[in-house]
């Protein structure tokens, strides 16, 4: 059947666009313009800004029917010899999902009759492939395109085997899943599953579509967005509530929600709909208590987001190392009180456990004499074991001097308890921090204490209560002339008392 010209006009907006495509095609009546078409479909129809795009959806809100079965579709539709693979943490359900791209092209008499080419006229015969894992079109390479082995739609699963296959388009539609993510051993292992299946990319720049829910605080998305594998990932996440309102009303409008929440508690709610593993109620350093200054460059002061400006008084340093493997950071944290009784997270420098001690070592100096600090404060393991015999070398070295104190070893037990010591700081609104760590591993650690898989960074900011002492009211860092007579006169007073003699120290 031949289609008039209204019909072609239509033919072509539907492989434009995507909610049309969703919503009016393949009949998926209750996507929702405000929505699905205002948030999801425009995203989806923007350039990438990264190869792989992570796309977190609460459950139930179509996050698979848009984003693997309507943009398996599409993809088709604009290039018929293309090879998808769909993959899910269990092979039925990626069997199921390709079942349902399928599906379309079978029983659906709007999608055959405007894009019948596409569609199989005997699916059971011999010659065609149409199963439950692999779909290969008709007509596939009428336009043109490389004859490959692969289909135009293959399943796969954590149990596949994904060797000498590759393709255009990847989507891996719920890697993690209730059932998947209960023990560490689990997560770990989707996680491992997730690495394998980059060599199933055509090329380094292939697309690829993660899509989920977060199940858990150490599961597979939440290392996503921690940068854990790499920072060519851009995180699209759609909670169930945006500014307090629900995205998706006319389903889950907010009655429906905490009817959900009490079914099916707190914390998995969090995760599955509102797709933060510890909810803000349950949140010990609550994002509201924060606050921000920033650092004047040319005076040397500090600027408050409230308007109070002063000079940067008495700076202490805290460390906190891996010390025994696994994959925590190295962290160097700068802080200050005022006279007020304030604390300043003036800096913060961290790293994973690839930093090695001689460079973590190299850091620690440049930030101690870079704020001028009166000392410096770690765990006493971690400052004996591992760097006090190369600080003592770098001091004799390079002729400097650096004042350190030792802290008692931390358990897991009395480590949660003295990190829980800042709660009251920050709540009383005694904490502020840079700005430049405002959204940082910092921060974030903090919000997800003590759910989070790391808290090194916190670990650290706690040690700052052990060593601070307030500075004075006034406290103006004095800038000399290299050869004035005071400064002369402090290097002469630091030469007699310690018998170095070091103008970096000045």
């Amino acid at each position: 059947m031949q289609l008039n010209e209204e019909q072609k006009e239509l033919r072509s907006k539907y492989k434009d666009n995507h909610y049309l495509l969703c919503k009016d095609l393949l009949g998926y009546r209750d996507l929702t313009v405000g929505f699905h078409w205002n948030r999801v479909c425009k995203k989806l129809n923007e350039q990438r800004l990264k190869s792989i795009r992570l796309w977190l959806l609460p459950r139930g809100h179509f996050k698979t029917t848009i984003l693997t079965i309507g943009q398996g579709i599409r993809l088709q539709l604009n290039n018929p010899a293309i090879r998808i693979a769909i993959v899910s943490g269990v092979l039925a359900n990626a069997q199921t999902m390709v079942t349902a791209i399928g599906n379309h092209y079978l029983t659906n008499d709007k999608f055959r009759l405007f894009f019948p080419e596409w569609c199989p006229v005997k699916p059971q015969a011999p010659e065609t492939v149409w199963t439950r894992s692999n779909i290969e079109v008709p007509n596939r390479y009428s336009n043109g395109g490389l004859r490959v082995m692969e289909n135009t739609f293959e399943a796969f699963g954590s149990d596949s085997t994904l060797t000498s296959r590759h393709f255009d388009h990847i989507i891996l539609d719920d890697l993690v899943t209730k059932e998947n993510s209960t023990t560490l051993d689990q997560l770990n292992k989707i996680k491992e599953f997730f690495k394998a299946c980059f060599p199933l990319r055509d090329n380094p720049r292939t697309p690829m579509d993660v899509v989920g829910t977060i199940w858990d605080d150490n599961d597979l998305y939440m290392d996503m967005i921690a940068g854990q594998f790499g920072d060519d990932i851009e995180v699209i996440k759609f909670p169930c509530r945006i500014n307090g309102q629900p995205i998706f009303p006319e389903r889950y409008p907010e009655h429906e929600l905490k009817s959900i929440k009490k079914s099916m508690g707190t914390y998995m709610f969090s995760c599955c709909y509102e797709l933060e593993p510890l909810p803000e109620e349950a949140q010990i350093f609550k994002e509201k208590y924060f606050q921000y200054f920033d650092i004047n460059p040319a005076t040397h002061t500090i600027v408050r987001d409230d308007g109070v400006e002063f000079p940067v008084g008495d700076c202490y340093m805290t460390i906190d190392g891996a010390t025994e493997g696994g994959d925590d950071y190295f962290v160097i944290e700068i802080g200050m009180m005022d006279y007020q009784n304030h604390i300043y997270i003036l800096d913060a420098w961290w790293e994973r456990e690839t930093c090695d001690p001689v460079k973590f070592l190299d850091k620690m100096v440049e930030k101690y004499f870079e704020w001028s600090c009166i000392k410096f404060a770690g765990q006493k393991s971690l400052i004996e074991k591992m760097l006090l015999s190369f600080l003592k070398k770098k001091m004799m070295d390079e002729k400097i001097y650096m004042s350190w104190e030792p802290l008692g070893k931390n358990t897991r037990e009395n480590k949660e308890f003295s990190i829980k010591k800042l709660q009251p700081w920050y709540e009383s609104r005694h904490v502020w921090h840079n700005k430049k760590l405002e959204g940082t591993e910092f921060e974030n650690q903090l919000l997800r204490f003590p759910k989070a898989k790391h808290d090194d960074l916190p670990d650290s900011e706690q040690m700052l209560l052990e060593i601070l002492k307030p500075s004075s009211k006034v406290s103006q860092t004095k800038n000399y002339e290299r050869n004035s007579l005071e400064m002369w006169k402090r290097r002469l007073k630091r030469a007699l008392t310690t018998g170095v003699i070091n103008e970096r120290t000045y």
